[in-house]
Parts: C-alpha cells; sequence; structure tokens
C-alpha cells in the first residue's frame, strides 16, 4: 500500500498547492481536481473529487487513471485557506 500513501500526500500537495496558487475560490474547495505524481517508475494521472456531505464535512474520493482508475475514498480531509 506504499502507493496509497503517496495518493494522499498528492492530494496533499494539490489542495496546499492551488490555495497558494488562487484568490478564494467563490465556491470554496468542492471540485474535481486534478494532477501528475512524478515517481521513479512512471506518472501517474490523478484525480481528486471533494465535496461536502449533508454535515458540512468534506469528503473525497480519489482516483489513480494509471492504476485503473478504481475510486478510493479518503478517510478525512480538512482544508485550511491562509490569509
Amino acid at each position: 500500500m506504499v502507493w496509497l500513501s503517496l495518493l494522499m500526500c498528492v492530494t496533499t500537495l494539490l489542495l496546499t498547492a492551488r490555495a497558494g496558487w488562487a484568490q478564494a475560490p467563490s465556491k470554496g474547495i468542492d471540485d474535481t481536481w486534478q494532477g501528475t505524481l512524478h515517481i521513479p517508475q512512471r506518472d501517474l494521472r490523478i484525480v481528486l473529487k471533494v465535496s461536502r456531505g449533508g454535515d458540512g464535512a468534506l469528503t473525497g474520493t480519489m482516483y489513480s487513471i494509471d492504476q485503473g482508475g478504481q475510486p478510493i475514498k479518503t478517510s478525512s480531509m480538512s482544508f485550511q485557506m491562509e490569509r
């Protein structure tokens, strides 16, 4: 499950990088994010879908497109915009 740990790191990097590049998103962090994880063996295309549950908590599902694209649910997710 090393690749799962790597995917979680990518998720953090994607969200952190996006927050640094843009001003506060008009609709929040809820969106579909995509990027590429560069590892020595090959590049992996990653998609992360972030949404809010009925209770307002963030939820996420990640897909590694180059590894079959099966959904991987996040166990927890948080977001804090730097000001």
